[in-house]
């Protein structure tokens, strides 16, 4: 069901690819990576969501998505 809801997400941000940037578990901008190194859901290591989206004019503003497979586990 994950991979569902991934394909949805992508899908949908596939539209805006000349406006953004949009890297899957990882992110390529050092500035971002920096984050997520200590972003891990238990707190000790790195982080990896599902999708970090940054806009091509204005790359202080960050988008990060964290796909669920059910929304009963999402913690908000």
């Amino acid at each position: 069901m994950k991979g569902k809801t991934e394909y949805i997400v992508r899908s949908h941000f596939e539209k805006y690819k000349d406006i953004i940037i949009m890297e899957e578990q990882k992110s390529d901008n050092p500035k971002i990576d920096k984050l997520l190194k200590t972003a891990s859901k238990k707190g000790g290591g790195q982080g990896r969501p599902e999708y970090t989206i940054t806009y091509k004019n204005n790359f202080d503003l960050l988008i990060v998505i964290e796909c669920k497979a059910d929304k009963l586990n999402m913690k908000v």
